[in-house]
């Protein structure tokens, strides 16, 4: 059954009107698979590589080394393919598996939503972030909400009673 957790996820390709799938591919993780725009390639993650296929082929074309993967997204000329990675957002070609640009994202959590043309569409899984300790404590808040007036960084410290706020604005500093 397709809601069975035991069966194994795969990624299967159909022609239009064909009877059987001309690639079918067991997926480590649900869910893990993407298919370029012009039905050209196809990506899936296995042991931390992006696995690129030929889907016309039926082969394996290439594979991609990745840390740390959180999702993929071809642009919509199916020419790139941006990798979402724990702290950075790498960009390679599907044809020859060659990164051509990689963007350091530290911390920002991100979704990626579109590719078209030469733009590229990311939107921040929450406003902020929060960090406790092991106490459950807050011990620090990012804002990702991108207004100037807000606090960048606060950093919250604990003596058990009282709890002191440090908010960094970008540039400037203010306990």
């Amino acid at each position: 059954s397709p809601d069975d957790p035991r069966e194994p996820s795969r990624l299967l390709v159909w022609r239009s009107g064909g009877p059987t799938p001309v690639l079918e591919v067991e997926l480590e993780k649900k869910g893990w698979a993407w298919v370029s725009p012009d039905g050209a390639r196809a990506a899936f993650l296995r042991s931390n590589k992006v696995v690129l296929l030929n889907v016309e082929a039926a082969t394996e074309a290439c594979e991609i080394p990745t840390t740390e993967p959180r999702g993929m997204l071809f642009s919509a000329d199916s020419a790139r393919l941006a990798i979402l990675e724990k702290h950075a957002l790498r960009f390679a070609d599907p044809a020859t598996c060659r990164e051509t640009a990689t963007v350091d994202i530290g911390k920002t959590q991100l979704q990626l939503i579109s590719f078209p043309g030469d733009l590229f569409a990311a939107t921040f899984l929450s406003d902020a972030v929060y960090r406790y300790d092991a106490l459950n404590r807050r011990v620090e808040k990012e804002d990702h909400t991108g207004v100037v007036a807000r606090d960048a960084t606060t950093r919250y410290l604990n003596d058990g009673w009282r709890t002191l706020e440090e908010r960094a604005v970008p540039q400037t500093a203010v306990v």
